[in-house]
């Protein structure tokens, strides 16, 4: 019942902001000379999640610069609609003009992607986070036994169907992310796991995990889900150029290293290369359902994360502290002696 009033109450504050932003048709919103492109805001305050996105749609003009030299604008909403939402009107024309988020042969069809992995794939490598109580959990299983747990799950990410089609039915869904969050298993019984991007877990456990659950939770320090899982930015299938322009964009700062520069430095990569234990986990492989296209980009070794690129790109000094409350944190007071 609480799910369902939560959803009436964004429909309907969906419907009142729709009157304040005007619907067009595709991403040709102008102020005087200039032309806006609306992406969507943070879902909390400092969502380093959303501002890796930002920052390399924000680099992708600056490199086509000259190619397209229209004055433009990227202008942030204070508003955002769920994963499902966004995909839904960017396909009609309306707000959103750029999103960017993990693909799937359905958004594929609902938008126009650009063919260029934002995140290296980081999105397809799991990491679950769990109740502190139950640290272990993933220990021991193996990929048989780990079917039988109930994981937390956006109800219209890509991942919900990957996770289905290959056996883990136990799903808690629900559309709105900050709700999955209070979900993991407590006296109120709602879940084993929630599953975050490798890249996410550990910022967004900086930031929110510790003040949004019902009791204490912790990253599983264990195993790695891992399936093909590019992200994109997609926009209206009319908006070719802009597109191409985004696209163009994209290869020439890959071309000239500042995509890796910016990737490789920002924060969310930085906490999972030093805490996310990667190399230490033991790996279960699930099978995902992409486009030929998409599937086409996993032979281009570049668009994908590697620990030697991290030894190129990443600046030794850039260093994200783990906050003071967390130093005593079991997670974190073994990933430093692991790193000693």
């Amino acid at each position: 019942m609480r799910k369902t009033a939560s959803i009436m109450c964004w429909g309907i504050l969906w419907s009142l902001l729709g009157a304040f932003i005007p619907a067009t048709t595709g991403a040709k919103t102008t102020d005087g000379d200039t032309t806006i492109y609306r992406v969507v805001g943070e879902e909390y305050i400092n969502d380093t999640r959303y501002s890796l996105g930002r920052e390399i749609v924000e680099l992708a003009f600056q490199k086509s610069k000259k190619k397209y030299p229209e004055k433009y604008e990227i202008r942030v909403s204070v508003a955002r609609h769920f994963q499902g939402d966004n995909f839904r009107q960017i396909g009609l024309g309306k707000f959103p003009d750029i999103i960017w988020s993990m693909t799937s042969k359905e958004r594929e069809k609902m938008a126009r992607a650009v063919y260029f992995p934002l995140y290296k794939g980081l999105l397809g490598k799991r990491i679950h986070v769990v109740s502190e109580s139950n640290k272990d959990l993933f220990a021991n299983l193996t990929a048989a036994d780990a079917k039988k747990l109930t994981y937390c799950i956006g109800s219209d990410w890509p991942d919900r169907d990957i996770y289905y089609q290959n056996g883990f039915t136990n799903l808690v869904e629900n559309s709105e992310y900050l709700g999955l969050q209070r979900k993991i298993k407590s006296q109120s019984h709602f879940c084993d796991a929630f599953t975050r991007g490798a890249h996410e877990v550990i910022m967004e456990y900086f930031q929110t995990f510790t003040t949004r659950y019902e009791q204490p939770v912790i990253p599983d320090q264990h195993v790695l889900f891992n399936y093909d899982a590019p992200s994109f930015f997609f926009v209206n299938h009319k908006e070719k150029e802009l597109a191409d322009r985004i696209l163009y964009g994209l290869k020439q700062a890959m071309q000239d290293g500042s995509f890796n520069e910016l990737f490789y430095n920002h924060p969310t990569v930085v906490t999972m290369i030093d805490y996310g234990r990667l190399q230490e986990r033991r790996e279960i492989p699930l099978q995902s359902d992409l486009s030929l296209k998409s599937r086409a980009l996993y032979n281009q070794k570049q668009f994908w994360f590697s620990w030697e690129e991290v030894k190129t790109y990443r600046r030794p000094d850039n260093v994200v502290q783990i906050p003071d409350f967390l130093k005593q944190n079991s997670y974190f007071s073994m990933t430093e002696t692991a790193s000693e």
